[in-house]
């Protein structure tokens, strides 16, 4: 039949070239056997596809000729020039075939309106190695030496010098299109991508370990490294470098097996910020750095497995002096506060307690608790504050609710022992109270702003806890004050009564005075002013009015003006606004009398009376003119004409 198409290709890599013949039902498979042909068919009967080409190619390279392939010097074809080029020749019968000569064969050109005949899908044309000049053969199946299969799937532009893997139109130097659910590259060994000397990309497929890429910058230095096992069965990692090799950045999947992991550095090289998502058995924690490495913040979402977060933040010798945490134990939130040492010094805390509020405590230099101030000091309760000695105990205590009742501070020894009680309500509804305690915490004094009417009250009570002093500012509702001073069994010794039936009182067993030693009341006197240590009389000229003596024996004398020689009245009577006056006179007792010697010296025990010198005294020799014009005995003696006389106040 008719030949559509001729081609010499060592389709069977002998090293000889056999020739394949294409007619409209057939191929032809010509098998050089070195100067004999055996023929194998395939019937294109049930193969569809366009021809494939419509002229026969060169099978050698830019040479006119063809090598003498198995070097047997046999050349039995028509001969021809070197440097006629394969596919010269002429038309040998004019109807468009162009007669093909070359070494040892001929074969004809195909006529051009052939070119739509159908030609097998599968076919490929050979391709030429340029090292040896030999034809590389594609096949149908796989054979060693040849193409298998260069279709579609595998598609090499020759003007580019670009392949093509699933994909006829290669838009790079190799371009995969991978099916669906397979790899588009795999590889056992490595992959270098890059232009000239350097590699950009270099991935490392190792089968001894695991899968690494690294990317290069313009100097070689690797500035990003991504590996699938930081080390062996351990997860991902990538790290970034700096242009001159420094790793900056590295972003880890499974940190020391546990979870993922952020470092970040400086420019060199120093670790200034790690994010943990897993830290042992807790969550997740960032810590911060200074240049030099030192820690200075650290953020933890457990302080300790099962708790909530927690913000560390140091100074800049690594020492922790803030810390803030979400979770106490309680679920509530704290703030730590710590002195350039490390020792904690103020702690804030938002529930100490489950179900209270908010507390801060201070701390001395020792690390002792200072000050504690709670604004809830029981559940329910109100704020307190306790300020503590060097030595830890609370030596001062306010509580602005105390059970029930309003504010109250309690003083304490350094001993821890309540010496002192300032309570704004004693009961609740009640006034205030102060309480006063011994050093062995025994109270006693009790200042009470309200005794149940409203008035207020002092009580001192002895060591063994007896009340002995009662101050009453009322003795009962609308009633006046009251003192009464107890013994120590309990029992009443002395009564102040400002109002005992609208009158003051003192009720004792035994009234002694120290003050003074006369008895005075006071009157007006007439006259020339009568200095201490004058004898008075009756004024006759002026009832209720006293005046100074000046006749001997008179019996109208009323008693002496106190406090000559600095003995001041013992004892004074009187009603203010009914009988007042401005002289103290002495009625009775001890006073020192002025005294002349006009009847006689004057010697102890002599009967004194008035003299007729006005305002002294002289001795009583007449009986009978000296009654009712006695004022006393002399305690002592009268030396000089004149002077002062201790006496004993007695009028008879």
């Amino acid at each position: 039949g008719p030949i559509l198409k001729a081609e010499w290709n060592d389709v069977d890599g002998d090293g000889a070239p056999d020739l394949v013949v294409w007619t409209p039902t057939e191929v032809q498979l010509n098998r050089n056997r070195g100067g004999t042909f055996d023929v194998q068919r395939l019937n294109l009967a049930a193969v569809a596809g366009p021809l494939g080409a419509g002229r026969t190619e060169r099978a050698a390279g830019s040479r006119g000729g063809l090598t003498d392939l198995d070097s047997s010097a046999d050349d039995s074809g028509p001969s021809s020039s070197a440097e006629e080029p394969l596919g010269a020749g002429t038309d040998s019968d004019g109807a468009g075939q162009q007669q093909l000569t070359g070494p040892g064969f001929t074969f004809t050109e195909l006529p051009p309106g052939s070119a739509g005949m159908p030609l097998p899908s599968n076919c490929a044309r050979f391709l030429v190695d340029m090292a040896t000049q030999m034809c590389i053969s594609a096949s149908s199946v796989p054979a060693l030496g040849q193409l298998y299969p260069l279709s579609k799937d595998l598609n090499v532009e020759a003007a580019t010098g670009r392949v093509g893997m699933g994909t006829t139109s290669p838009a790079a130097r190799l371009h995969v299109v991978a099916g669906v659910g397979e790899a588009a590259l795999r590889t056992d060994g490595g992959v270098w991508v890059g232009t000239g000397a350097l590699p950009g990309v270099i991935l490392d497929a190792d089968p001894n370990e695991a899968g690494r890429m690294y990317v290069l910058a313009s100097n070689g230095q690797t500035t990003m490294q991504i590996l699938a096992e930081e080390v062996p069965g351990n997860g991902p990692q990538l790290d970034f470098y700096t242009f001159a090799g420094v790793s900056t950045f590295a972003l880890d999947a499974e940190q020391g097996s546990e979870g993922a992991a952020l470092h970040m550095r400086t420019a060199s090289g120093t670790t200034t910020l790690i994010h943990d998502a897993q830290a042992s058995t807790r969550g997740a924690y960032s810590r911060y750095l200074m240049a030099d490495g030192t820690r200075t913040v650290e953020i933890t979402a457990e302080e300790v497995a099962g708790d909530g977060g927690q913000i560390s933040i140091e100074n800049a010798q690594g020492i922790p002096t803030i810390f803030l945490d979400g979770d106490t134990g309680v679920s509530a939130g704290q703030l730590s506060l710590h002195d350039s040492a490390g020792a904690q010094a103020i702690k804030l805390d938002a529930e100490q307690f489950a179900g209270e509020g908010g507390t801060l405590e201070m701390f001395n230099s020792s690390g002792v608790r200072t000050v504690y101030l709670d604004a809830e000091e029981f559940a329910g309760n109100g704020s307190a504050l306790f300020l503590f000695h060097k030595n830890g105990l609370p030596t001062i205590h306010d509580d602005a609710d105390t059970s029930g009742r309003g504010g109250t501070r309690r003083y304490r020894m350094a001993s821890g022992v309540t010496t002192l009680e300032l309570e704004a309500e004693e009961v609740a509804g009640d006034g205030g109270q102060i309480t006063v305690g011994n050093a062995l915490g025994t109270s006693t004094i009790y200042i009470d702003g309200d005794t149940g009417h409203s008035s207020g009250q002092i009580a001192m009570y002895n060591a063994a806890g007896v009340q002995t002093v009662r101050i009453d500012s009322e003795e009962v509702a609308g009633n006046g004050a009251q003192i009464l001073l107890r013994k120590a069994d309990g029992s009443i010794g002395i009564i102040l009564d400002a109002e005992q039936g609208g009158d003051a009182r003192i009720t004792t067993e035994v009234l002694e005075i120290t003050g003074g030693a006369d008895l005075v009341e006071s009157f007006e006197t007439s006259g020339v002013e009568c200095e201490p240590g004058t004898v008075v009389v009756i004024d006759t000229q002026r009832p209720g009015l006293l005046t100074r003596s000046s006749v001997a024996y008179d019996s109208r004398v009323a008693g002496v003006v106190s406090g000559a020689g600095d003995v001041r009245p013992g004892l004074h009577l009187g009603q203010a606004g009914v009988m007042s006056g401005d002289t103290q006179v002495a009625l009775t007792g001890r006073v020192y009398v002025r005294c002349s010697d006009e009847n006689g010296p004057v010697r102890p025990g002599d009967l004194l009376t008035t003299s007729s010198t006005p305002g002294l005294a002289m001795r009583a020799t007449d009986v009978e003119r000296s009654f009712g014009a006695v004022l006393g005995k002399a305690l002592g003696s009268l030396e000089g004409s004149s002077g002062l006389v201790l006496t004993l106040v007695n009028l008879q």
